[in-house]
C-alpha cells in the first residue's frame, strides 16, 4: 500500500463551550495549514448541531449531556466529529463531512475518526476519567470543561 504523504503535526486548540439547553459541548479546531477555523464554519456547524446531539440519545443508556464537537479542516476537506458521553464510560461518536450544499453523516456504518482527531478525543477521555470517574460519586464536571487541550500534535 502506498501513502500519499507523511505525518505532518496539526494544531488543535481549543474554541469555546457551546451551551444548549442542558448540553455543554467542548469544541475544539484542527486545521492542516492555521491555528484558526473560519468562524463561517463554526456558525455553520451549530446550527446543525441541535439535531446532532438530539441523535445522541440511545435508548437504555443514560446520557450526560456532555460532549466534544472536533471541527477538522483537511488538505481538500472539512469535517465535524461529534463524541458525547453516555452511561458511565462510553463515548457515542458520529463523524459528519461538510459539503458546499450539504453535511452529510460519514460514521453511519462506523466510527469515523482520523489520527489528529484521535488526539482530542484520547485529551477527553482522560480528563473523563480525571475528573468525572475517578471522583465519583461526586463527579466534577466544572474540571472537566476547563481541561482544554491546545497543541501542535
Amino acid at each position: 500500500m502506498n501513502f500519499k504523504s507523511s505525518y505532518t503535526p496539526r494544531f488543535i486548540r481549543f474554541l469555546e463551550i457551546h451551551e444548549y439547553f442542558e448540553w455543554k459541548v467542548k469544541i475544539y479546531g484542527i486545521s492542516t495549514k492555521t491555528t484558526e477555523i473560519a468562524y463561517s464554519k463554526l456558525y455553520r456547524v451549530k446550527q446543525d448541531l441541535p439535531n446532532w446531539l438530539n441523535n445522541c440519545k440511545t435508548p437504555g443508556y443514560k446520557s450526560h449531556q456532555h460532549a466534544t464537537l472536533i471541527l477538522h479542516q483537511g488538505e481538500k476537506e472539512f469535517f465535524a466529529v461529534l463524541s458525547s458521553w453516555m452511561d458511565e464510560n462510553m463515548l457515542q461518536i458520529c463523524a459528519y463531512k461538510l459539503e458546499a450544499n450539504a453535511i452529510k453523516l460519514i460514521s453511519k456504518n462506523g466510527c469515523v475518526t482520523c489520527v489528529w482527531e484521535l488526539a482530542v478525543i484520547w485529551h477527553e477521555r482522560n480528563a473523563w476519567v480525571k475528573h468525572i470517574l475517578m471522583q465519583a460519586p461526586n463527579p466534577n464536571f466544572t474540571a472537566y470543561l476547563d481541561a482544554q487541550l491546545n497543541e501542535r500534535i
